[in-house]
């Protein structure tokens, strides 16, 4: 039997022109094609922020990307990243554990179309 890929997890605060930009979606589509599981949410302060599962290969691509890519229309100042231990706590607090997703200010969870 294989043995499963070791998970890694990634607190993550995006700073910039984030905001109404799509940068929340293009996060989401960017980390599902990673085959990354966790959720991205605007904060009160402007920024982007999220957590990240997922293999330590696909968190490095990822990390680059928030870093230096994000949407078309976004502008990165500064992204800070917090690698933090997985636990069967962690997963089982993700908002869907099949997926990335958004998650609106209200708490609902928003398609990553």
């Amino acid at each position: 039997m294989a043995t499963p890929p070791a998970l890694n997890a990634l607190r993550f605060r995006v700073f910039g022109q984030v905001q109404r930009v799509f940068f929340r979606k293009y996060t989401a589509m960017e980390a599902n094609r990673l085959a990354l599981k966790g959720h991205v949410m605007n904060q009160q302060d402007g920024s982007v922020s999220g957590l990240a599962v997922g293999t330590p290969p696909a968190l490095d691509d990822f990390k680059a990307w928030l870093s230096t890519v994000g949407s078309p229309k976004s502008k990165i100042d500064r992204a800070e990243f917090e690698s933090i231990p997985v636990t069967p706590d962690l997963l089982t607090s993700l908002t869907d554990p099949t997926k990335f997703v958004i998650v609106r200010h209200d708490g609902s969870i928003k398609p990553a179309t």
